[in-house]
């Protein structure tokens, strides 16, 4: 996928601006030295003084008309907040967000310098921001010149040669990904290093000359194209790049439940506009907006930016508290806003729903890791029971995260399948948690079933329905679906006939990703793992077929689609593996009422008595998953009883040991 670039020499990028600034006719010092802005001493930053000065800044220097465009270089430390810089009230620009000790430029328009006495003023950020600010100097070329720029325009086309929002992925090599800047000329677009979004399908930018790499990417359901391009100092370079739907998903739409924007979670750096501008790129079809304890809506500003055809928008909330994080939606973006300071779950869950919450999410619920909710309640994911009673009232958990690493997604697949043991029925969700521009927004999704004809007409309530109702699967890189009979079967009942349970189950997967293994869950344990074939160079999309024999209780069926990490450097993974999950089918053994396992244990339990040997038959062949709901049982009800099982011999006792080293377990 990724092609060969060849050793260059260093971009010229700075070099030109180095010797520029040894010249004085060439160059103007405004200030060799260094300023601290803030309020707290830093005897860490050498550079400038330890104790800082208020802010506004203002630097007061003499300097020469310019008669054309000149460049303005500095070095900064520590920039986190919205800081902007202006020369003889011309607004420049904003410092960029960067921790470490950078050199920054900005373009100095025509004009803007006067003969004499000239002001350069740093303003707008929060006084308690510290950084640093100095070695400022003014170049007298052009902004390309002085970094040795060149300039991209790229168009991205569909297989019908329409334009299409899409993500820019450039390599350069050796080094980092290249630095990129805005065409004054064009409409402004996100740019990182690397990365730049199309929104509308062009891009325009200016970047360091030499041999690049472009990809053009749409998040999961596209290909990606690729194409060299050597970009000369001073020059525009033109590319088209063209894109196909890699895969059908009718009747659902891609939804990502978790997003952020620095505008108004305060950290992160993708402002609003450039989160609308991701949002197109990657295909996400359903935006939830869950800043911090804020209700934004997203869409007066999504039609100000001609997005509303890609995307539907809706207000929700991640409603951020001491004992986790809860993405509420809808919500009235005018608020009133769930009081986030409640402590207990189902006050707080409540509280979320009398303002309009139709679902609740339990958010990255072992993140932070020794400090999260399931790490606080004490959950043993094998029975899906904790120290004291959970309080899980919310609808659904997020199993995929994709910008949270520190734990694997198959821990939470294992509390996960506890909890349906248990009788939490939640409904499983996947997001990307995208704080910034460069981690994919949607990179994590939820496939829900929706009758919408285009991305723009989804009808939020039945979506919130699906949700709800299980009607859905989860994605990170790959996608499954389950059907029967020709018909999604994710979130459905079905009453199987005595031979047994046939299912079919969907797995695709676009050009750059595969798909490897497929693993059938019933009630948590395995019940088959089969490779998923090989296929020739290009997307994946097969059926798979599945016979379960008859089943000896009521039990739920779930799918996991796993596949290796995913390399590509348009995709920029943190995850270890690329994974599609199913929510659950639902069997029932034909009564008309289906049993979580634990109350079938229950059940079975009551009827064997106090007496070991008749328990022991109720043991006798059961499910690692049924041991480990009939030991707890067992323990809460008979101790005595539990402690003789315990040390006699048989595959119950593995798991009745495991439970006995837990702390005392209280049912729900």
């Amino acid at each position: 996928m990724r092609p060969t670039l060849v050793t260059l020499a260093l971009p010229l990028l700075a070099a030109a601006s180095l010797g520029v600034l040894q010249d004085p006719k060439r160059s103007t010092w405004i200030e060799p030295g260094y300023h601290h802005l803030g309020n707290d001493p830093t005897p860490e930053w050498p550079e400038a003084p330890e104790e800082p000065s208020s802010a506004p800044l203002e630097i007061v220097f003499s300097a020469e008309p310019n008669p054309s465009e000149w460049t303005l270089r500095w070095r900064q430390r520590h920039v986190d907040g919205a800081w902007r810089l202006s020369l003889n009230d011309t607004l420049l620009g904003e410092l960029p967000q960067a921790q470490d000790l950078l050199t920054q430029h900005l373009a100095v328009p025509a004009g803007v310098l006067r003969r004499g006495s000239n002001l350069l003023r740093v303003e707008g950020g929060d006084p308690n921001d510290d950084f640093t600010f100095g070695e400022v100097a003014l170049l007298h070329l052009p902004f390309h010149r002085a970094l040795g720029l060149g300039r991209l325009q790229v168009e991205i086309l569909d297989a019908a040669g329409g334009l299409i929002p899409a993500r820019l992925t450039l390599l350069q090599a050796p080094g980092p990904p290249p630095r990129l800047f805005p065409d004054s000329g064009s409409p402004a677009i996100p740019l990182r290093p690397g990365v730049a979004y199309a929104a509308d399908g062009r891009a325009s930018f200016w970047l360091p000359a030499g041999r690049t790499a472009v990809f053009a990417s749409r998040g999961l359901e596209w290909s990606c194209a690729t194409q060299e391009a050597e970009i000369r100092l001073g020059e525009a370079t033109s590319l088209v790049l063209r894109l196909d739907r890699q895969f059908p998903t009718e009747g659902l739409v891609a939804v990502d439940t978790h997003i952020h924007t620095v505008t108004f979670s305060g950290h992160g750096d993708a402002s609003l506009d450039e989160r609308l501008h991701t949002l197109a790129g990657e295909g996400v079809e359903l935006a939830i907006a869950t800043d911090h304890n804020h209700q934004v809506d997203y869409r007066p500003r999504q039609a100000e930016l001609g997005l509303s055809r890609w995307f539907t928008s809706v207000v929700g909330n991640e409603v951020t508290t001491d004992n986790g994080h809860f993405n509420a939606f809808p919500l009235p973006a005018a608020g009133p806003r769930p009081n986030h300071q409640l402590g207990d779950w189902e006050d707080l869950v409540a509280g979320m729903r009398s303002l309009g919450a139709k679902v609740v999410i339990l958010n990255h619920p072992r993140w932070p890791v020794g400090d999260s909710p399931f790490d606080l309640a004490g959950l043993d994911a094998a029975s899906g029971q904790a120290r004291a009673p959970l309080k899980l009232s919310m609808d659904a958990i997020e199993l995929f995260n994709s910008t949270t690493p520190e734990v694997h997604p198959d821990r939470l697949i294992e509390d996960w399948f506890g909890l349906l043991n248990a009788g939490f029925l939640l409904t499983a969700a996947g997001s990307s948690d995208s704080h910034t521009v460069a981690d994919p927004v949607g990179q994590g999704r939820t496939y829900l079933r929706s009758t919408a004809r285009s991305p723009s007409e989804i009808d939020v309530e039945e979506a919130c329905g699906s949700l709800l109702d299980g009607r859905s699967s989860i994605s990170l890189g790959l996608f499954a679906e389950m059907l029967v009979d020709g018909e999604q079967a994710m979130g459905r009942r079905y009453s199987p006939p005595p031979d047994g349970f046939s299912f079919q189950l969907r797995v695709a997967a676009p050009h750059w990703a595969r798909a490897e293994t497929v693993s059938v869950y019933v009630n948590g344990a395995m019940v088959e793992e089969r490779a998923v074939p090989a296929l020739p160079p290009g997307p994946t999309d097969v059926l798979l077929d599945f016979q379960l024999p008859k089943l000896a209780e009521d039990a739920w069926l779930v799918c996991v689609v796993r596949g290796p990490k995913i390399e590509e450097p348009f995709w920029n993974s943190r995850m270890p593996y690329s994974a599609a999950l199913t929510n659950p089918v639902w069997l029932d053994d034909g009564d008309g009422e289906w049993k979580s396992l634990k109350r079938v244990a229950g059940e079975r339990l009551s009827a064997a008595g106090a007496d070991p040997a008749m328990i022991l038959r109720v043991l006798q062949g059961a499910s690692a998953p049924f041991l480990a709901q009939a030991g707890v049982l067992l323990r809460e009800r008979l101790p005595a009883t539990f402690e003789e099982l315990r040390l006699s011999p048989g595959p119950h006792q593995a798991v009745f040991e495991r439970i006995s080293s837990l702390h005392p377990l209280t049912s729900k």
